[in-house]
């Protein structure tokens, strides 16, 4: 397992899956943030060779892909592995092939891997396109594992708004900068750049694991919109899953996603909210939901909630990933 030290959504994504795979019986392979182009090509194996040191030819590594360290790492640390006769099954959290142009083979790497998690059938499938032929799992959701066990929304005097709080990168979510829905929306997240909507009600940035506390009891908002000269980000979210999707959910909240997002047919299918072609729907969207939709979404909100929490979807993919890879070994 890799398990990077970076300070946003990503930390959380890659630690629970650490710690779910490490209920499962897996050790952590430790890799820390660091300026790699300082090392020489020496060092790099190196540093590589100490930190792969325990695996051993016919073990199974989980590679929590990217790392943070650049691809030059990344290439040289499957090559280690891959070389050494290890099985390695690449976790994705973020594909450049699928966000644009990338200076380097994505697809080759990723056909080095002796099977690949994927977010959902939507990304599953973009990349066969692209070229990858390794097996591939979907993983549908990311965990959110939580130390707040209990739930705040369960007394009678809770009601679920009609409204909207959102939270995480906010620089990808440039029409805060102009609400022009009846919709009220709360913000939390870092704003460096933008000039907020004077209706936004922005609450300033809040830690993962502060945040199931405090965060109001309305659906939540998962909307990327691209950014000029910056990423084709709403683009991307046809492909990945939003890690503020499954916070949301993990605490107990509906959702509303793009109908054209990868996690729109999880969502759909799983009666966890409401999606929408595009935000001028929105007003109407929610105005239309019956007390009894409402109360149906919620019901079955309940229920991915504590999925989520126990890491159901990581150990689901993992199990399937580890059938495919040893159960080839194994005779029945």
């Amino acid at each position: 397992m890799i398990q990077p030290t970076t300070v946003n959504s990503v930390f959380k994504a890659k630690n629970d899956i650490n710690d779910i795979a490490q209920r499962m019986g897996y050790q952590t392979l430790s890799i820390f943030r660091y300026d790699v182009e300082a090392d020489t090509d020496d060092q790099l194996y190196s540093r590589i060779d100490g930190i792969t040191a325990p695996v051993v030819s016919g073990d199974l590594v989980i590679f929590q892909y990217p790392t943070n360290d650049g691809f030059k790492f990344d290439e040289q640390f499957m090559s280690h592995l891959v070389d050494r006769g290890v099985h390695v099954v690449i976790q994705i959290h973020d594909a450049e092939c699928l966000r644009g142009y990338v200076p380097y083979d994505e697809v080759a790497f990723f056909n080095r891997a002796s099977a690949i998690i994927t977010h959902n059938d939507n990304m599953t499938n973009a990349l066969a396109d692209k070229g990858v032929t390794a097996p591939m799992f979907a993983n549908y959701a990311f965990d959110y594992l939580s130390v707040n066990t209990k739930n705040r929304y369960t007394q009678a005097d809770k009601h679920l708004e009609k409204s909207l709080v959102l939270a995480g990168s906010l620089d990808k979510s440039r029409y805060l900068e102009h609400w022009p829905y009846q919709t009220n929306l709360v913000a939390f997240g870092r704003n460096e750049t933008m000039q907020l909507d004077p209706q936004i009600d922005f609450r300033g940035e809040v830690k993962p694991e502060e945040l199931g506390y405090i965060i109001p009891y309305r659906f939540g908002l998962a909307w990327d919109s691209n950014i000029p000269n910056g990423g084709q980000y709403k683009d991307y979210t046809r492909f990945n899953n939003p890690h503020k999707v499954s916070m949301y959910l993990a605490n107990g909240l509906p959702v509303v996603l793009w109908k054209d997002a990868g996690m729109a047919p999880f969502v759909v299918k799983n009666h966890l909210g409401i999606t929408i072609e595009s935000l001028d729907e929105l007003d109407d969207a929610l105005a239309a939901l019956s007390q009894a939709e409402i109360d149906d979404i919620l019901q079955h909100v309940e229920t991915v909630k504590w999925a989520l929490r126990d890491g159901f979807f990581t150990r689901r993919a993992i199990m399937r990933m580890e059938l495919a890879i040893l159960g080839r070994q194994i005779k029945l």
